[in-house]
Parts: structure tokens; sequence; C-alpha cells
């Protein structure tokens, strides 16, 4: 066979071709499994707080199919009594057509083991030059955090989600365009991204994050072709911003003004710009510490749980710093392609819309807020994992990490199991209303 035969043949396959694989099929089984263990406690729970206005008392979604098309043409809750809450998520709203609560919580563990599935596949072609180890550890760490009970385990969550499985199949089909060269993936990629911001808004700015993934996912991409490619994610961006603005404008009560207000909002309760200021960097710190230490969780952060505060309180000035710290981190990280500076820009950019740094929103702080941006934290600490098992390029197995690097194993071991027993018990207190408030009434 010619050498140009050869090269024809090599490239249409997932695996490289080695001595031993980087993975095992039986392990793109496990992130689903993962998922239903740690949320099966959860099929049998009813609606909780949100679900109410969203699913129950909201015609549009109680019309099934048919309510299908109003759902596209109007605001998230214009379905209960035509109220006007500024959110246009119709993909997402539309997914609870016809569903009772037992199904509707089936369906979002279903999505929530894809979310798991298609990161694997995902983290395997961004580091394609390596084992499963990696990809492996931050799905399952992905899977386990118990920062998300919130998004999986109330139904309302399902935004997150879907914002989230969506734009991981957006950048997974991207990679398989780059590394095959087939349009229809490209397509495909689009397509999956707009899906994400029809399910949630905050998606939007994870367009910013296609140059930032292929620059550090592949060597061989010329600047130029990165560009391309994110102006035509920014394009599709930008249309759904000026179609969000034209379907909320056009609805006949304009946006509740007590939606993004003190009483839902501590950050609007300073005084002044600097306070409201002082008030979001201290919650950049709240955020950062629920990812390294999540407990203890709650379902609700509004009014007072977060006092506004000033530039004189020692936690804004520690978050600053911390902040600052991350920076010259990234700086230096970006140069020499570590994805560690990946792993920060992700949460950062991922968080930002939400953030209440830059606009203002109708909570102060939540947990489910964390969904998509947890990836990026998990791909910061991934530096930590010592170089015997990120650098290796073959399939490793239990026993050959534990002989490698007996310590990190164990580890790694404890967080996961730490996080899943935390998200297995946490998943009780959603069952319903009043088991939730009995829970965190303290």
């Amino acid at each position: 066979m010619s050498k140009k035969r050869k090269a024809k043949h090599a490239v249409k396959t997932d695996k490289p071709q080695q001595s031993t694989p980087r993975y095992k099929n039986w392990q793109l089984i496990v992130p689903i499994l993962f998922a239903f263990v740690l949320y099966g406690n959860t099929l049998h729970h009813n609606y909780v707080l949100d679900d109410v206005i969203v699913i129950l008392k909201n015609t549009d979604v109680q019309a099934g199919l048919e309510g299908i098309p109003s759902i596209y043409a109007t605001n998230l809750l214009h379905g209960v009594n035509g109220f006007n809450d500024g959110l246009y998520r119709p993909f997402f709203a539309m997914t609870f057509a016809g569903n009772n609560p037992e199904l509707s919580h089936f369906i979002n563990v279903s999505l929530y083991a894809l979310c798991g599935y298609f990161l694997f596949l995902f983290l395997l072609r961004f580091f394609k030059n390596q084992s499963s180890f990696i990809p492996l550890v931050i799905t399952l760490l992905f899977l386990a955090h118990p920062v998300h009970t919130e998004a999986v385990a109330n139904l309302k969550g399902r935004d997150e989600i879907l914002a989230f499985l969506n734009f991981i199949l957006s950048v997974y089909l991207l990679f398989k365009y780059i590394d095959f060269g087939k349009t229809r993936s490209l397509i495909l990629s689009l397509f999956f991204f707009l899906l994400a911001m029809l399910s949630k808004e905050s998606a939007i700015t994870l367009a910013v994050l296609i140059p930032m993934i292929l620059y550090f996912g592949r060597e061989e991409i010329p600047f130029k072709k990165i560009l391309r490619i994110f102006s035509l994610f920014a394009a599709l961006a930008i249309i759904l911003v000026f179609w969000h603005a034209h379907i909320i404008n056009s609805m006949s009560n304009p946006v509740d003004p007590g939606i993004v207000a003190p009483l839902n909002n501590s950050v609007l309760a300073a005084p002044n710009l600097p306070g409201r200021i002082a008030t979001g960097i201290l919650l950049q710190g709240l955020y950062l510490l629920k990812m390294l230490f999540p407990h203890p969780l709650l379902y609700d952060y509004s009014y007072n749980q977060i006092p506004a505060t000033t530039f004189s309180n020692p936690a804004v000035t520690g978050t600053l710093l911390m902040l600052l710290f991350m920076l010259l981190a990234f700086i230096k990280g970006i140069k020499k392609k570590q994805i560690y500076a990946l792993g920060i820009a992700f949460y950062f950019i991922s968080l930002l819309i939400t953030s209440n740094l830059v606009i203002y929103i109708g909570t102060t702080f939540a947990e489910r807020l964390l969904f998509t941006p947890s990836l990026g934290f998990l791909l910061a600490f991934a530096v930590f994992i010592p170089n015997k098992l990120s650098e290796n390029k073959q399939y490793l197995s239990l026993k050959s990490i534990i002989k490698l690097e007996p310590i990190a194993a164990m580890i790694i071991l404890l967080v996961l199991l730490g996080y899943s027993v935390k998200t297995i018990d946490r998943n009780k207190v959603w069952k319903n209303n009043y088991s939730l408030y009995k829970a965190d009434i303290k």
C-alpha cells in the first residue's frame, strides 16, 4: 500500500494507532451509570420551588405539543398570565411539554448522564495524545460535585443542564471538524451551540471560549482559521441577542421591575456603585469557596442572606488578591498553553453574565450558576495531577495508577467519594417543598 493510501485510511478513527489503546470501551458507559447512581434517589421527587410556575402554572407548557409555537414566540413565563420575566429559553421550556414529575426527573438525570458521556468524549478528543486518565477523572469529579444538585434535583435547573450539554456537543463536533475536515460537523456544531443559547441566555458568552479551546487543544491550527471559526459562532450569538431583545420587547407587558430588585439581589441594596462592585467581588470569593468546599448547600441566597458590603471588608480584599493571582497565573500559562490557564478562562467567562459584576440579575448568588463554570475549575486543578499519570499516552488501569502514584490516586478517590456522599445526601432534601424548607430553614 502506498504512503498516500496509508495516510487516507489512518485518519478515520477516534483512537490513535498505538500498541496499547488510550481507553477501553467500557469506560464510555461509566459516566452514564455513575450519574444514575448519584441521582437515582431523585426519580420519585415532586415539583419544587420555581417548577410550579415554569411547568404547572405555565399554560404554554401545559398545552403539550400544541403549546410549542407559543413557547418559541414568547418569553419563558408568558404562559403565567402574560408575566414578562425578560427570559427567552424556548428549547428548555419545550422539553417539559406533556411531562409528569417522575418522567421529568428521569429526563433530568438522563440528560445529566449524557453530559458526562459527551464530556468524556470531548475530553478524550481534546487530550488526544494522552491516556483516558485525565478525561475520566475530570468527568467523574464533574458528575459528583455537590454544587450540581440544585440543577439536577430541581427540574427548573434543566436550563443549566441543557445549556452545558449542547455546548459540550458543539465543541466535541467542532474538534471532529478540525481533525477530519467534514463541513457537516461544523454545521452540527453551530446547531448545538444555538440550542445551548436557546436553553439559557448565559451560554452566549461561551462563544468567546471557542477560539481559546481551539488554541489550547490543537497545536497545528492557523490563527486565521481559528478567527474564521470564531466569527461564525460570534455572528450566531449576536443574531440571538437581537432576536432575544425582539421577543422580550414584543410582549404586551414590559419586563417586571420586581425581578431585578434588592429583595432578590442584595448587590442592589448597596448605597453606591463602589459598594455594588465590592459586593460583586465578594460573591466571586464565595463561588470559589463553594467549588473548593461545597458545604453548606442552600436553595436560597436572596434577601440579606449575603448582605451588601464595602471595600473595607477583609473578605473583599482577600478575594481581590486571589483574583489577581489567578489573572497572573492565566497570563503566564496562556503563553505556554498550560491547561490550567484554559480552566481559569473557562471558569470566569462562563460565570461572567451571572456574576453581578457586569450586569445585575434576579438573584444574588446561586449554586446552580456554577454548573458550567465548574468544568473550568476542574480543568484548572488538573495541573496538580502528577506527570506520570497526566502525560501517559496509554490506557492506565486502576492497578497501574495506584502503583505509579499511590498518594495521588488515594486523594482523588477520597475527593470523589466525599463528593458522591454529599451529593446523594443533598438530593434527599429536594423531594418536595416541605423537605427543602425543613432542611434549609436554619
